[in-house]
């Protein structure tokens, strides 16, 4: 899910309005509290600039992620895919560490470490398969 706009003239989107929803595991909660405490901080420090602050800062914070989750729910909506990356990404204990965080929504792309490598290697990755990836998932549809 992806929102169009995070805020307007009197009003401002927050948690799963706003687009802020794990496309690997459907989850939201932290989403909704992070995004709502943010906006209220926001306005509290200064009231005309918070709702364009607010769509900044989630932008940095998420954007990147949820793109990349997006992503690779195109990817592992291919059965051949899905088996595969799943023997590499429990393979042993280190991947399956590795992926918890990067599925969990514990790393983004400032992480330092192979999660974050990772992370940021598979968004390249899959901007580069994007289209081809949505070709053929609609044609599975």
């Amino acid at each position: 899910m992806t929102a169009q706009k995070r805020h307007g003239s009197g009003w401002v989107a927050v948690g799963d309005a706003a687009g802020l929803i794990n496309p690997m595991n459907g989850e939201g909660i932290d989403y909704s509290l992070e995004s709502g405490m943010l906006i209220s901080d926001l306005f509290l420090q200064n009231p005309s600039t918070a709702t364009t602050e607010y769509d900044r800062i989630i932008g940095e914070r998420f954007d990147g992620f949820l793109r990349t989750g997006r992503r690779f729910s195109y990817l592992i909506g291919h059965p051949l895919i899905l088996r595969s990356g799943l023997r590499v990404a429990v393979a042993n204990q280190f991947m399956a560490n590795m992926t918890l965080q990067v599925m969990g929504n514990l790393v983004d792309n400032s992480t330092p470490g192979a999660a974050g490598r990772v992370l940021r290697i598979a968004d390249k990755a899959l901007a580069t398969a994007d289209p081809i990836l949505r070709k053929t998932r609609a044609k599975q549809n």
